[in-house]
């Protein structure tokens, strides 16, 4: 598989498989020498070509005196994705019926987990929701179901 001047290893859609599971986004900029779209780093906001191994740093990353001086004071966790109206439905709907949470781990982890799964099973996320409780609907060859109920 051929793709621009550089050849396309097999591996290489496996490589953005494991990196998007680890919080890594999947750019619409592609490398210039084999097209592959580059994965960003959530952290380093740095790029990288799975398939040629090639890194673009960002540069746009505050050295840790600056940061001092400037008074920014890291955070420990910070999710990938602001929490969507969904999400905050699902907990105060929890809280009102006194439930508590399934494990000390924060929502977005558990969320990110239950993705993936569904994910490496053959299921693909749609736009659409669920008309009985507003939560996102996974698709599988014609088959749409409800990830909540």
């Amino acid at each position: 598989m051929t793709q621009g001047s550089r050849p396309v290893r097999r591996d290489s859609v496996s490589g953005m498989g494991d990196l998007l599971l680890r919080g890594w986004t999947m750019l619409a900029e592609s490398c210039a020498d084999c097209r592959v779209p580059y994965m960003q780093d959530p952290q380093t906001g740095d790029k990288l070509c799975v398939n040629c191994q090639q890194r673009v740093t960002s540069g746009q990353g505050i050295a840790e005196g600056e940061a001092q001086a400037l008074g920014i004071v890291p955070h420990e966790h910070q999710p990938s994705v602001p929490e969507s109206p969904q999400m905050n439905w699902r907990s105060r709907m929890l809280e009102a019926r006194g439930e508590p949470p399934a494990s000390t781990r924060p929502a977005s982890d558990l969320y990110a987990d239950r993705i993936a799964e569904k994910m490496v099973e053959g299921w693909t996320l749609t736009s659409l929701v669920c008309l009985r409780c507003a939560w996102v609907v996974w698709r599988r060859t014609k088959i749409l179901v409800c990830s909540l109920c």
